[in-house]
This record gives C-alpha cells, structure tokens and sequence, in this order.
C-alpha cells in the first residue's frame, strides 16, 4: 500500500467516528488537516445559517501531552470567551456572518466576515472562506466532516508566501455536542 492510500485510509477512519465537537477535540492538528482535506462544501452557503456553536480544536505546534490538554480543557470552559459564529447566506456562493463572545456573562457579536466559495489556501480545493477583511490578517475556511458539523483552518495571510494555519476550530448545529 502505497502512503496516499495510507493516508487516504486513515482519513477516512477518523471521518468515519467524528460526529460531535467533542470528537473532534480529540483528534491532532495532523488528523485535523487530513479531516479538511478529505472534506467537502456543503450543499450550500446556507446549510451555515443561523448561530453555530463553536469551540477551538487544536493549535499549530502544540502535539499531545500537558499543553494541548490544558489548552483543550480552557476551548471547552465557561470561561473561553468565543462562543461560535452567526452565518446569514445571501445567495448560493456569498454571505455575511460575525463571531460570538461571551463577555461578562453577556453574549455578544463580535468582528464581523463575508463568506464565498473559494479556493483552500491548504489544499486549493472549494471550501467556506470567511474574510475579516482589512481587520485582520486572519481568513478562516471551512468544510462539512459530517452532517451540520464544519471543520476549518484559520490562517494568518503574510504578505509574503502562503498563510499558515494558527488554530483549527469547529462549529456546529445544536445539538450536535455531546453533553457535558
């Protein structure tokens, strides 16, 4: 067996038990990639609308041990301020959305994006771009792992050269977490 068909394999296995949020919380920045490459658009922009709750998955360069699970453990904390992200589809390939913060107690919108179809920076393939605009250097993108659940990168765009993947994060259609 040649590695693609490796890796096309072991992708596939982990798509195939990832149903949740907290699935994905498990999974490394390693298996999160091969998940999003093997990932596709949703059916349309609009299968995003409406509040979706979020969590953050995993952080470039922080592998398994004490670090990635006390970053883990704050993702899944009350205290974690981002919440999720509102999508609002206007269209089959544009739309408009804002994230979600928790502060004081109080849910509240926060920086706002335009969605469209577009080319991955990771892999050149369709997926979800969210633009911030000239607000910030980040874009996140986004595809569907599994019914209602989307995955994505976000990227810190660099004047030179391609973006890099800071974190992964998820979001997600209630009720798809598992309780707590």
């Amino acid at each position: 067996m040649t590695s693609v068909e490796t890796h096309t394999r072991h992708a596939e296995s982990i798509r195939s038990v990832v149903q949740s949020l907290d699935d994905l919380a498990l999974l490394s920045h390693h298996e999160l990639r091969d998940l999003f490459e093997g990932a596709a658009l949703p059916d349309s922009l609009a299968a995003l609308d409406g509040d979706l709750e979020g969590r953050m998955l995993a952080v470039r360069r922080v592998g398994p041990g004490r670090l990635f699970r006390a970053l883990a453990a704050v993702a899944r904390s009350p205290l974690f301020p981002w919440v999720g992200k509102t999508f609002e589809s206007e269209g089959a390939d544009r739309g408009r959305g804002r994230n979600r913060v928790r502060v004081l107690g109080a849910t509240r919108d926060a920086v706002p994006f335009t969605t469209r179809i577009g080319p991955s920076t990771l892999d050149g393939a369709p997926c979800v771009v969210l633009d911030y605009g000239v607000a910030t250097p980040i874009h996140d993108e986004l595809r569907e792992v599994a019914p209602h659940l989307f995955l994505g990168p976000a990227c810190l765009r660099r004047r030179f050269g391609k973006p890099v993947v800071l974190v992964w994060f998820a979001v997600a259609k209630r009720p798809l977490s598992t309780p707590k």
